[in-house]
């Protein structure tokens, strides 16, 4: 179980966005958001920020603010600053029109709701996420889910993966070449000098609770349990 406080939070009036409630709630995170979390409490421990008690979540991991709660100032401003840092280039999210506004922190929750029920999601499901009070608050993103789905678009990818800082294991091109080359070469070899084929276990990807809350792609039953599969010579005949 994880069990986190918000306070102050989100965009709109009261601290938080309109249509939503800051009543409590529960439901089962994702394992991907489990992950995330785990990553982020190691990443401030690891830089001298307490994580334990009743210790904030999300705080600042450096700087003259180190350790405090991150403020809810800006938050759409510090949020273009950081696309922008990740390579995000795309004119249309930062400029300001009459018909249009700039990319706020808060159109991740409307992307979030958008691509859940585009694959699928019931509307009871994305209001124990979300909060939102009314359908009425639902269908408004229903025209845009239902343009997504005929797009054939997903959700979005399990958060631990989406940040570079919290990646279980980082990607680095220049070793993983070598190790491209030596799988082929593999491949390439005469069966007879392969060698036995060695078990492969599949662990879960998560312990505890945890949301169907990515896409097929990401994820299938297949990985809510543990799977050993032991090849024979037989079968590689």
């Amino acid at each position: 179980m994880v069990e986190i406080s918000l306070s102050g939070s989100g965009e709109g009036p009261g601290g938080r966005s309109p249509g939503a409630t800051l009543q409590p709630r529960a439901w089962a995170l994702s394992p991907g958001v489990v992950a995330a979390l785990r990553a982020w409490r190691d990443h401030c421990a690891a830089r001298g920020v307490r994580v334990s008690g009743d210790a904030h979540v999300f705080v600042y991991d450096e700087g003259s603010q180190k350790g405090q709660r991150l403020t809810t100032s800006d938050t759409a401003g510090r949020f273009r600053r950081h696309l922008e840092l990740a390579g995000i280039r795309r004119p249309e999210l930062f400029a300001r029109t009459e018909t249009r506004t700039r990319i706020r922190l808060h159109d991740a929750r409307a992307t979030f709701v958008t691509l859940a029920l585009a694959n699928g999601r019931t509307e009871a499901w994305v209001q124990d996420r979300t909060g939102h009070k009314s359908s009425e608050m639902i269908n408004r993103y229903r025209r845009a889910a239902r343009t997504a789905a005929e797009l054939g678009l997903k959700e979005c990818r399990p958060l631990d993966e989406t940040i570079p800082e919290l990646a279980p294991r980082p990607i680095d091109a220049t070793s993983a070449e070598p190790a491209r080359t030596k799988e082929r070469a593999a491949e390439r070899a005469p069966r007879s000098r392969r060698g036995p084929p060695l078990p492969v276990e599949i662990q879960p990807r998560s312990a505890g609770l945890a949301t169907p809350g990515q896409d097929d792609q990401n994820f299938s039953p297949r990985e809510d349990r543990v799977a050993i599969f032991r090849a024979s010579n037989r079968s590689m005949l």
